[in-house]
């Protein structure tokens, strides 16, 4: 059995960290994310995996993970059949986080089950936050696997991060507070950490594996049409949004990704759907947009 000394009494600047998984039927990826953080050159202090109700072989291997890795706790949510995107991540990681504080961390990291990491990941994101007292949110560059069985990147903007793997600075955490539980959770941190003071970047050179296109496992229409609905929750200037579905509409899903995106975001309007930001933030957040649109210096530049 495996305690992780190392992890639990490293010294020196930035090396104590946790992370935090919430889980859902993962039995075909999450033995391949396992083995990339217990191959990480700096462990993590502790791992607390949060099972949202699987039905498949995921219980046994976490089960299996904690028998042989003392670091690795398990926790268990009673499954929810009515799946909305960001609601078990959100919820998840608000349960695991007042354990994860029990270990003291510098830094708290957010990892989905359907990951590979390289296995310096965490090591060149912990010299980052070193690097620069200022950043508050970081992480890696994710790639995908394309229906021809290659891989490329997904675009995002330099200033946010992918939510499979976010990294968070202890006190850039507790002054964003609890997670949202929903649609949106992932661009919600950012947008509050931001205006809070702090930088939030991906590490370009940095990359990982995200074994799964993202926002396709409830289906691969859903992820364009959820994506819209985030930008709508967390106050997207309909400006902004229109540009954004116009673009996605020359991306793979060709026009159809567009479409759904749109659809997406214009269903909060019909629903008349409360946002997940407030009126205030918002309207810091579409300043920050209009001012990419023309040009002028923005989260985006």
């Amino acid at each position: 059995m495996s305690d992780r000394p190392g992890s639990a009494d490293s010294s020196g600047p930035l090396r104590r960290y946790v992370l935090i998984s919430v889980v859902r039927d993962e039995e075909a990826f999450f033995p391949r994310t396992l083995d990339s953080v217990v191959r990480q050159t700096v462990p993590p202090a502790a791992w607390c995996v949060v099972d949202d109700g699987s039905r498949d072989g995921t219980p046994a291997i976490l089960a299996r993970a904690a028998g042989e890795h003392r670091w690795i706790t398990v926790l268990t949510q009673p499954r929810r059949e009515a799946r909305v995107a960001g609601e078990a991540a959100g919820r998840g990681f608000n349960l695991a986080l007042p354990g994860a504080w029990e270990h003291r961390p510098e830094a708290v990291g957010m990892l989905d089950g359907d990951t590979e990491l390289p296995p310096d990941y965490y090591a060149v994101l912990l010299r980052a936050l070193e690097r620069e007292p200022e950043l508050g949110i970081v992480g890696g560059q994710a790639v995908e696997p394309h229906a021809d069985g290659s891989w490329g990147r997904v675009r995002i903007p330099a200033y946010h991060v992918h939510g499979a793997t976010k990294f968070y600075r202890r006190a850039c955490l507790e002054a964003i507070g609890k997670q949202v539980v929903g649609t949106g959770w992932d661009t919600a941190d950012i947008v509050r950490a931001r205006l809070a003071g702090w930088s939030t970047r991906t590490l370009p050179d940095l990359e990982f594996r995200h074994l799964r296109v993202s926002g396709t496992a409830l289906g691969r229409r859903r992820g364009p049409y959820n994506r819209g609905r985030a930008a709508y929750l967390t106050g997207y200037h309909p400006l902004f949004a229109g540009l954004r579905a116009v673009r996605n509409m020359f991306r793979p899903p060709y026009l159809s990704g567009g479409l759904y995106f749109l659809q997406g975001f214009l269903s909060g309007y019909r629903q008349r759907a409360p946002r997940v930001l407030t009126p205030g933030e918002i309207r810091r957040f579409r300043r920050e947009q209009l001012r990419a649109l023309t040009g002028r210096s923005s989260w985006w530049r």
